[in-house]
């Protein structure tokens, strides 16, 4: 094995333990390796496409949340997904629901089981924060606060049972910030709402 084989060889070891599997053709262009190189590399390797310049390691599952967000870097996981990574909702979600700065188009995503939301660009920004996916991968979110807010928005059709058990399980937690919900819900018109649930559980 040429010497150029074998530091290819050594950066897609690198790629998969850091991305838990994933390797990203644009990162083996970017150190060098034209991507015809690297697909032969990786063909010859196992290596299974997964989406456009996406490849998986055959020892590794799939991270969809991972990839997802990746595809669609803008996607900030929200609402009833979001409850779901925070522990606030026993519901795995079998589509997932991203919240986008308004503006954002693309085709690609129609294809994917993944729900659109968009908000104005300072609003899109406004508290994400990143947690690990179930493959151990760094995914955005939104805090805790800001997701119930969400859920509670009059332009947001969630379902009651939902917004109970998010909730309940927020008012049990002990690293809850009410001071911070009854802010975030202020700003965006949800104080009454959550106010009352805030109230009777406290």
């Amino acid at each position: 094995m040429s010497e150029n084989q074998n530091k290819l060889m050594e950066l897609v070891a690198r790629e998969v333990e850091k991305n838990h599997g994933v390797v990203f053709l644009a990162t083996l262009k970017e150190e060098g390796y034209p991507n015809q190189a690297s697909l032969n590399y990786l063909k010859k390797e196992g290596f299974e496409k997964i989406s456009g310049g996406i490849y998986l390691s055959p020892l590794y599952y799939e991270d969809e949340m991972y990839i997802y967000q990746k595809r669609f870097a803008k996607g900030v996981y929200s609402h009833e997904t979001a409850l779901y990574l925070h522990g606030l909702s026993d519901t795995t979600p079998f589509i997932y629901t991203m919240t986008f700065p308004r503006g954002y188009h693309s085709k690609k995503i129609k294809e994917q089981p993944v729900s659109l939301v968009w908000k104005e660009r300072s609003v899109w920004q406004e508290d994400q924060m990143t947690v690990k996916s179930s493959n151990g991968n760094d995914i955005v979110i939104y805090s805790m606060e800001r997701t119930l807010c969400d859920m509670f928005s009059t332009r947001y059709e969630a379902d009651k049972d939902t917004l109970l058990q998010a909730i309940i399980k927020y008012m049990r937690r002990p690293d809850k910030n009410i001071p911070k919900l009854l802010n975030l819900a202020e700003k965006y018109n949800v104080l009454d709402k959550i106010k009352t649930y805030v109230e009777v559980l406290l």
